[in-house]
């Protein structure tokens, strides 16, 4: 499981890298706007190991699909605060990291707060706690991960998004795409340098 964690963040940073690396640097310290609120829909899927097949009893990795709501409120170019919310769509038995129990999770709700920084232009790093919840039972979460926006245009976003949750009991990797508009007044900022 920590290979697949491991390759698929190399992979998503070999990936930011070439599109970093063919991004034409014309920047200069001008003053522009930009609009603090931000409102994204996640879709994506999440990926759960150590779940209990119920036919053949034996633990495997499954694919949940995933629909979230976002809410981002810049406080500059390089930090934002916000909340991602996520529906994950499962019936599933999940194997407990101590190995000693299978939890049962059906439909879950996360709930989280994050901070959100840009070291660079497109290139966002988030990290933050919540709580991810369904009608069996209620766990607190760390949520970190990357997201690259390759669309910026008339205030919409198009990101490739990858996150690493860290559950009371287990763990669940997820990778998607947010699509988002900035909503709201104009604020004057200055721009990356």
């Amino acid at each position: 499981m920590r290979k697949i964690y491991f390759l698929t963040l190399i992979t998503f940073f070999a990936f930011i890298g070439i599109c970093i690396a063919q991004e034409e640097e014309h920047e200069t310290k001008v003053e522009h706007s930009i609009k603090r609120h931000r409102v994204g829909i996640f879709l994506g899927n999440a990926l759960i190991h150590g779940v209990k097949n119920t036919q053949t009893g034996k633990e495997q990795y499954v694919l949940a699909p995933t629909l979230g709501l976002d809410y981002t409120y810049a406080l500059s170019h390089k930090w934002a605060i916000g909340t991602y919310n996520e529906l994950n769509h499962v019936d599933i038995e999940v194997e407990t990291d101590a190995h000693e129990e299978f939890v049962k999770r059906e439909n879950t709700l996360l709930f989280s707060a994050v901070a959100v920084f840009e070291p660079v232009r497109h290139f966002g790093i988030f990290a933050g706690t919540g709580i991810e919840t369904d009608p069996n039972e209620t766990f607190w979460i760390r949520y970190m991960g990357l997201e690259y926006t390759f669309i910026n245009a008339n205030d919409w976003h198009v990101a490739l998004t990858a996150g690493f949750i860290n559950k009371e009991k287990y763990n669940a990797f997820n990778f998607g795409v947010v699509i988002s508009r900035g909503i709201g007044k104009p604020v004057p900022l200055k721009k990356h340098h």
